[in-house]
C-alpha cells in the first residue's frame, strides 16, 4: 500500500489496514528481536506518515501497534527512539506518548520548546536543526547561529538532546557538521562553568 492508498483505506476499509499492520507488527518484532540478540542497544523507528492523521486515527492505526513492538522489546538495555517529522506534531502529543518510547526525535517543523513541556520529563526529546535548510546551506555562520539559538532555548531542559531534524543529506558540507559539534561543545562547556550540569548530554572535559 502506498501512502495515499493506505490513508484513504483507514476510512474505507479499516479492517484491511489493520490486517496489514498486524503482519507488519509481527515481522518487526521478529526483526528487531534478532537485532537485539546480536547485540544492538536500540533502534530508531521512523513513523512520520502517522503524523498526517488526526490524533484518533493516529492512535488507532499507528501508536497502538508501535506500543506493542516497544512493550515486547524495550528494556533498560535496549531503547526505542521514536522519530516523527510531520507538521503540527505538537497537537498530537497524546498519540506520541501512547507509543511508550523512552526517546523521541522530531523534525525541523516541530516546536521543540512546546514539545519539551508537553512530554514527560523522564523521556529524552531530540531534534531539530533542519538538514535541508541549515546543514545543507553554504554558510557555517548560519549553521552556528541556528544551533546556538536552539541550544539557548532548550538546553535548560535536562531531557533535551540537540540533533538534526532528520537524516543528514549525503552532500552536506563537512564544515557544517564540524561547526555543529563545535557550537554544541562550547555551549555545554559554558553550561558546566555556569553550574548547569546537563544530565543526558556529555559535557566536554576540556
Amino acid at each position: 500500500m502506498d501512502v495515499n492508498e493506505i490513508l484513504l483505506l483507514t476510512y474505507e476499509e479499516p479492517e484491511l489496514v489493520h490486517a496489514v499492520l498486524e503482519k507488519c507488527t509481527q515481522f518487526l518484532i521478529k526483526y528487531i528481536r534478532a537485532m537485539k540478540t546480536i547485540g544492538a542497544n536500540g533502534v530508531i523507528m521512523a513513523e512520520p506518515l502517522a503524523g498526517l492523521m488526526s490524533v484518533g486515527p493516529m492512535q488507532e492505526f499507528s501508536s497502538k501497534y508501535v506500543r506493542r513492538i516497544i512493550d515486547e522489546l524495550q528494556d533498560r538495555d535496549f531503547v526505542f527512539c521514536y522519530h516523527n517529522c510531520s507538521n503540527a506534531i505538537e497537537k498530537k502529543v497524546d498519540a506520541v506518548i501512547a507509543t511508550g518510547a523512552k526517546m523521541f526525535h522530531f523534525g525541523d517543523k516541530a516546536d521543540m520548546w512546546e514539545l519539551l513541556h508537553a512530554l514527560p520529563n523522564d523521556v529524552i526529546v531530540m531534534g531539530n536543526i533542519s538538514p535541508s535548510a541549515v546543514f545543507m546551506c553554504d554558510s557555517t555562520d548560519k549553521m552556528a547561529l541556528d544551533t546556538q539559538a536552539l541550544l539557548r532555548q532548550c538546553m535548560v531542559c535536562e531531557n533535551f538532546m540537540i540533533s538534526s531534524g532528520c537524516d543528514i543529506p549525503a552532500a552536506t558540507p563537512l564544515a557544517n557538521i564540524d561547526k555543529f559539534f563545535e557550537v554544541i561543545n562550547l555551549g555545554y562547556h559554558k553550561a558546566k562553568l555556569w553550574g548547569q550540569i546537563h544530565r543526558w548530554y556529555p559535557i566536554p572535559t576540556e
